[in-house]
Parts: C-alpha cells; sequence; structure tokens
C-alpha cells in the first residue's frame, strides 16, 4: 500500500497501529498490500475501534499483508487487551464468557475482512476479480490490473 494511504490509516486510528514503533512485530514493516484492499482495512479497523470503545478492548495490529500462497489479505493482531475500567464505568467490568464473546467478534471481523478480500481486486478495489496462479503466488487481481502484472508495469 502506498506511503499515503498507509498515513491515512495510522492518522485515523492510531491506537490500532500504534506497534508501528516498535521491533516487537512486523508492523514497522507498514501494510503491505495493495491499495485495492484501503476500504476493507478501514472498515475493519473502524469496527474494531467501535468494540474498543463499546467494551473497553484495545486491538492493536501486529502485521496487515497479502498472504501471497492464497491470494488474500490477512490482519494479525497482538494479545488482546482487557484493561479493568470497572472502576471508572462499571459497565465495562467483562465476565470471562463476555471476554470470550468480545474475542469472537474480533476473530469474525478479521475473518470477514479476509474472505471479502478474495473478492476485491488487490491493486485497483474493483469488485469480482479472478484468482491467478503465477509462480506459486495467488493473486486478486481483475483483468485490466492482471494484464498490468504480466506486462511488467
Amino acid at each position: 500500500m502506498d506511503k499515503q494511504l498507509q498515513q491515512k490509516l495510522f492518522k485515523k486510528y492510531p491506537e490500532i497501529f500504534q506497534d508501528r514503533f516498535t521491533n516487537r512485530n512486523r508492523m514497522q514493516d507498514g501494510i503491505t498490500c495493495g491499495n485495492g484492499w484501503y476500504e476493507l482495512i478501514d472498515q475493519a479497523c473502524n469496527e474494531l475501534r467501535f468494540l474498543g470503545t463499546r467494551f473497553g478492548v484495545l486491538v492493536t495490529f501486529s502485521q496487515v499483508k497479502a498472504k501471497k500462497s492464497e491470494g488474500t489479505l490477512r490482519i494479525y493482531v497482538n494479545p488482546i487487551e482487557f484493561p479493568d475500567w470497572s472502576k471508572y464505568r462499571p459497565c465495562l467490568k467483562l465476565s470471562k464468557a463476555n471476554k470470550a464473546t468480545v474475542e469472537n467478534l474480533i476473530s469474525k471481523i478479521l475473518h470477514y475482512a479476509m474472505c471479502k478480500s478474495s473478492d476485491i481486486c488487490e491493486e485497483c478495489g474493483n469488485y469480482g476479480p479472478i484468482q491467478r496462479i503465477e509462480h506459486k503466488h495467488v493473486f486478486c487481481l481483475c483483468n485490466k490490473c492482471w494484464g498490468k502484472l504480466k506486462k511488467g508495469k
């Protein structure tokens, strides 16, 4: 993803992308996928932020990339933190069952983005591309972007 779009996400969701300054994980490499998946990542971040504000959960990304062996988006998160905000907001005290439910929701948000990426061109964001294989790599590209890749542009 180009630097401009990355910066837009980093500025909009600083809490989610806070690990891009550390050496703990691969987030310091930036978002390593095409610009076409920007909307998917933005949507996932927006939903995760909502869960964070609603349930007092801190979700941070450890890596965002295109998985070349499958041609889909992958978003990896750090272990989910459940700070105890109950002394400030008693409604945020979560039981173990509720924590598991929130973790399940987070997993579903990330899984949806991964599955949806197989229907969206990684480069331009057009809907309905065909996955193509080249040298053991799978690409999720529309016909136009596939042609550009084949020509070496």
